[in-house]
This record gives C-alpha cells, structure tokens and sequence, in this order.
C-alpha cells in the first residue's frame, strides 16, 4: 500500500507543512503559553476492510518557551501525548513507530546525524529516517527563507527573552544567523534539491560573511 504522509509541526507564530513531494507554510497564533502542536493530516492507515482511511489529528502539549531543558524533553511529549490519538484512529504499531521517529527527528541536536546518514544512500521514503529528514526540513523551512526567517526570529527572541536574555539577544546577531544556515539549515532530500534550497541559504551566507567582513 502506499502511504501518504503529510506532517505539520508549528514553531513560533508560524508553522511549516510538507507532503513527501511538497513544502508549504502557513501561519497560527503564538500565545503567552505557547503550544507545541504536532498535526499530522491525510495519513493513510490500515484496517480491516479498509485500504485508505485519512486521519486528522491533533497532539498539543504546553511548551513555556525556550529551548529543551533535556534531550527531545519537548519532541518527547509531543510524542507521549500523540500516542492514545494515534492508537484510536486505529494506526497500526509499524505506522505509529514511524510517526513518533519523525517527531522526535525534529531536536536540533540531532538533525546532522540524521542528514549525514541519508546522504550515504539512495533517498526512499520506504526508509523512516528519509522521512525524518523531510520533516526535519519542513521544521525549519520558514526560518531559513529570507522573507519569513526575520520576523520569526524576532519572534523567538521576544519568547525567550523571560527567562533567557543573553540567548534572546543573541539570536538576533548575524553571526548567530550565520551559525544556523551552517549547521541546522540542512537540506538532503530530493525535494529541497528542486526547490533550490541550498542555493538559497548559500546566497544568505554569502551576504551575511560580506557584512561582517565590511565590519572588521
């Protein structure tokens, strides 16, 4: 059978949302307790008697801001609290192994692992950390296009700057901007090729490295 995986994963003020074969984004509403959503539509599970049933649904767990205090602590109970609406939509355990790998793909540091390894292969979807990486690149789509990266970014640095001031300030510097495209800017599939990702965060760097070099 084949299956169709659609995965919405929201960040602040925004979120991005990816098919295998297409990147989109769209927008939500930020509030003071933001809400970490994963929203996984039209996937395709398996019952009796039933080849293709699409599947809507929702995971939220209140996210306070900031960054993980622990290793995937928010990737993980988005994850935990997915699980009873996964298993009532009737997804089979294979289909929901998947979907929580994908989810918990999105911690930062773990993103290069993930990419390195794909590029050693052939890209099939048949393979969950092929997905993953799709997923992965849906995450942080918005913020790494230019038109939409500054105002989520400045976004971030409002949401973190409570609790995290010197981090909130620092993300708003072009070095901290340059870091990001470097390293979690990643893009291996198939479909970020097409679309000219990395030429797009090539043109960024090379812009961002001119100005600092013009401030030495």
């Amino acid at each position: 059978m084949v299956k169709c995986w659609r995965f919405h994963t929201a960040g602040v003020r925004s979120s991005k949302l990816l098919s295998p074969t297409t990147f989109g984004i769209s927008s939500s509403k930020s509030t003071p307790f933001r809400v970490f959503f994963t929203h996984v539509l039209g996937f395709c599970c398996r019952r009796p008697k039933t080849d293709h049933l699409g599947v809507s649904f929702r995971s939220a767990a209140t996210h306070p801001g900031g960054s993980n205090a622990t290793p995937s602590e928010f990737e993980t109970r988005a994850v935990a609290d997915l699980q009873p609406l996964m298993q009532s939509a009737g997804l089979y355990p294979d289909d929901r192994d998947v979907l929580s790998h994908c989810i918990l793909a999105t911690d930062p540091t773990r993103v290069k692992a993930f990419h390195s390894e794909v590029r050693t292969r052939t890209f099939d979807l048949g393979q969950r950390d092929c997905l993953a990486v799709l997923v992965q690149e849906a995450d942080i789509l918005a913020s790494t296009l230019l038109r939409t990266q500054v105002s989520l970014t400045q976004a971030l640095s409002l949401e973190w700057a409570p609790t995290q001031p010197i981090a909130a300030e620092r993300l708003l510097l072009p070095h901290n901007r340059l870091q990001f495209l470097e390293h979690v800017a990643l893009f291996s599939s198939p479909a970020a090729l097409i679309l000219g990702l990395d030429k797009v965060k090539g043109r960024q760097m090379s812009n961002i490295k001119h100005r600092l070099n013009q401030t030495v």
